[in-house]
Parts: structure tokens; C-alpha cells; sequence
């Protein structure tokens, strides 16, 4: 007996290098595959958005996902430091731990510093808020932030301070992301003894979008 024709085609949809972005064409060719294939015991669920293509394909024994979606979308951040005490050294931190460097490195003269950055920002299916990633982002999923060096920690040798800085990537929203804007968090750059503001930054109005 003739096999059904259905039965004897396999298509195969190869998942994508870690980290690479699949083109648009790459797309449109794998959307393809996809309708011109035939799963008898299975069923094709395609779910499209802006940036990108999920396919799960579901099967009686389980189910296995291909994820093209999982791109991580370029955000631009801004933080206005503002009015930190003159002549200390602030800098951006890139990396973590003992392997770090400072970098956007500004000596205060009273005025308001402004550090501009970009992170990595990724849908999870099952998180409420997107996942931030990058060389300046710091601390677990859940609780990401970035820190600014202070003094000795920015490379100022001579100065009396050793700090740092941490302000939360809290509240970002796929929402702000998908708006292209920059986020912008203003911080105050002078603490409670005089000195530059340290620890978690208090009070922290959040992050705003940022409208030309």
C-alpha cells in the first residue's frame, strides 16, 4: 500500500546560531516551510509580532519550540545625575566583579552629569516585564540595575571617596521599549553627609520616556 503523501514529507526548521539574528528574508522562507508543510498528528501554532517569529511545533509526545523570537531589541538609556558635590570622579560600570572598567568617566563641577548607555532587552513569554542583558546591566533577573563609580572606584586616586552608586532598571515595560524613545532616570547626585549620593539611589522617580 502507497504511504499517505502527507506521511512520507519531513520539513525541517533549522534553529538559529545563539545570538544571530534571522533576516527578514530567512523569515519569509521559513513562513514558507511552514504552510507548505503537512503534520497529520500535530498541530502549527505561529505567533507574528513586531520583532520577530515564535513556532512551536506541539506533538502527541510532548512538545518541542523553535524560537526565533528570542532577539534581544537595542534600549537606550539615559541617567541625569544631577548636582553631584565638585571635584569627584563618576564613571559608568562596564562588567562585574573584579573584571570591570569605568567607563564615561566625568569629574563633577557641580553641574548635572548624564550618562547614555545601551542594554539588551528580551521578551519572556512568562514574565510580566522584559529581561535586561548587557555588559552594564548587574544582579539577578528579577532585580537588574546599573552602577555608577565613585572616586577611587572611577580611578581617582587622590580622591576621599570610594562609592558606588546602583539605580534599579525597574518598571521598564515592553510598552516603553517598542516606543523607540529614549528612558531617561534622573538620581541625586549628593547624599544626606555632603558627600556623592551612594547605595541604591533615593528617592528614584523611575524611568520616563524621553520625547524630543
Amino acid at each position: 500500500m502507497a504511504s499517505h503523501p502527507d506521511q512520507s514529507r519531513e520539513t525541517r526548521v533549522k534553529e538559529p546560531c545563539p545570538g544571530a539574528r534571522p533576516s527578514p528574508g530567512r523569515i519569509s522562507r521559513l513562513l514558507g516551510d511552514l504552510v507548505s508543510a503537512c503534520y497529520p498528528s500535530n498541530r502549527v501554532w505561529i505567533a507574528a509580532h513586531d520583532h520577530g517569529i515564535r513556532l512551536a511545533e506541539e506533538r502527541k509526545r510532548g512538545a518541542l519550540f523553535y524560537t526565533l523570537d528570542d532577539m534581544k531589541l537595542e534600549l537606550t538609556l539615559r541617567i541625569v545625575l544631577e548636582r553631584p558635590p565638585k571635584g569627584v570622579d563618576f564613571g559608568l560600570q562596564k562588567g562585574r566583579g573584579s573584571a570591570y572598567e569605568t567607563v564615561q568617566k566625568q569629574r563633577s563641577k557641580e553641574s548635572d552629569l548624564v550618562f547614555t548607555f545601551i542594554v539588551e532587552a528580551k521578551a519572556e513569554s512568562k514574565a510580566a516585564l522584559p529581561s535586561l542583558h548587557g555588559p552594564f546591566v548587574q544582579g539577578p533577573p528579577d532585580q537588574r540595575f546599573v552602577y555608577l563609580d565613585i572616586g577611587t572606584y572611577a580611578g581617582q586616586d587622590d580622591s576621599r571617596w570610594s562609592r558606588r552608586l546602583k539605580i534599579p532598571l525597574s518598571g521598564i515595560t515592553m510598552a516603553m521599549i517598542k516606543s523607540q524613545a529614549v528612558l531617561e532616570a534622573r538620581v541625586p547626585g549628593t547624599g544626606k553627609d555632603g558627600g556623592p549620593s551612594c547605595a541604591t539611589a533615593k528617592p528614584f522617580g523611575g524611568w520616563k520616556l524621553l520625547r524630543d
